[in-house]
């Protein structure tokens, strides 16, 4: 997404050209204003600029510092300067400044969107590049972790994914679209394994596209994801033999975390005596049954903390745990904070 910075004393002309630009286009992700050289320089100091437009009204000197200070943070930054003066005044400073154009005012709002969308549209082709690079990427890492019947580790890139998209700090445009694309990718996956699954995930990417506000927070992006992974580990499941007795229970173990799994149901997805598989497991893992599963209760539990506003009873109940009490205490001797005191962290 495109970055601007709007340089003018004159609050009027920074706004005017503010609100032209963003209702023209889609693509521009935030317009900074600036009175003068110095906030110029601070916005130029904490945000990667791709277009400034400047009013030439500044001595030479401050407009040459904010112009080098701007290309050394970002080379393809495109700068346009705006003055009252005619073009022949202004012609040798445009040329020592290294502007990439300038605008006579007063100028119409056409002749501001003219010279402005190329450096919109080329960021937005860029922007559109890596986002593809970035999901072909992560699909690619979850072919991989079905190839091999992974679960946690598709679900573990999956939400790598989505917190790359999350932190990238793109709109909710931006957003829906990289969700929706990861979505068409799962579809593909599930059509290369011929998996009765593609019209679920046809729907469900519907939804998705037409109600991105109540899918968009992280943690319900989140489970609509891990859902969607569930259930096409559940179809491949239907005709995968398992090599390994160890992959085959972790998988189930994973995916019925929320739901209060007993070693003892672990160990008859295996055909094992609960004696005989909880020392397989601790020797395949290096850690008992109950910690494995306690530890990926509380990692859920700190995204929920994190990343919700549910209320802890309900976060307690949600996985399983019958008395909120006990889930604090367990969540204290893993986190070394209270559920409380980790979500105040992120408030």
């Amino acid at each position: 997404m495109c970055k601007v910075l709007v340089v003018d004393n004159d609050r009027i002309e920074r706004h005017v050209t503010r609100e032209v630009l963003n209702r023209s286009f889609d693509s521009i992700d935030y317009v900074f204003e600036a009175d003068d050289n110095d906030e110029a320089l601070s916005v130029l100091g904490e945000s990667k600029i791709d277009l400034i437009i400047s009013n030439m009204g500044y001595s030479s000197v401050n407009l040459m510092k904010m112009t080098h200070f701007a290309k050394h943070k970002n080379p393809r930054t495109g700068i346009i300067l705006t003055t009252s003066k005619s073009e022949r005044e202004i012609a040798h400073e445009v040329l020592k400044l290294k502007a990439d154009g300038y605008l006579l005012k007063p100028f119409n709002p056409d002749l501001l969107l003219s010279i402005a969308k190329p450096y919109v549209a080329e960021k937005a082709a860029e922007s559109y590049e890596q986002q593809r690079t970035k999901t072909e990427d992560a699909l690619a890492q979850l072919k991989a972790g079905i190839r091999d019947h992974l679960y946690k580790q598709c679900i573990d890139v999956a939400k790598k994914y989505l917190d790359e998209v999350y932190d990238a700090g793109g709109d909710m445009n931006e957003r829906c679209q990289m969700v929706v694309s990861y979505l068409q990718g799962v579809t593909d996956i599930s059509a290369e394994y011929d998996l009765d699954i593609q019209d679920m995930l046809h729907t469900v990417t519907r939804e998705v596209k037409l109600k991105f506000d109540k899918y968009g927070l992280r943690y319900n992006t989140y489970v609509l994801i891990t859902d969607v992974i569930t259930q096409l580990f559940d179809e491949l499941d239907k005709d995968y033999y398992y090599t390994d007795d160890v992959t085959k229970v972790l998988n189930f173990i994973d995916r019925n975390i929320k739901g209060g799994i007993t070693l003892e149901e672990a160990a008859e997805h295996v055909n094992m005596s609960s004696c005989y598989f909880s020392k397989l497991f601790k020797k395949a893992t290096n850690e008992n049954f109950i910690t494995y599963v306690t530890n990926s209760r509380i990692e859920l539990a700190k995204e929920m903390l994190r990343y919700t506003t549910m209320p802890i009873i309900n976060i307690a109940y949600e996985l399983s745990y019958n008395e909120t009490n006990y889930f604090s205490k367990a969540f204290k001797k893993k986190v070394g904070s209270t559920p409380t005191e980790y979500r105040e962290q992120f408030l």
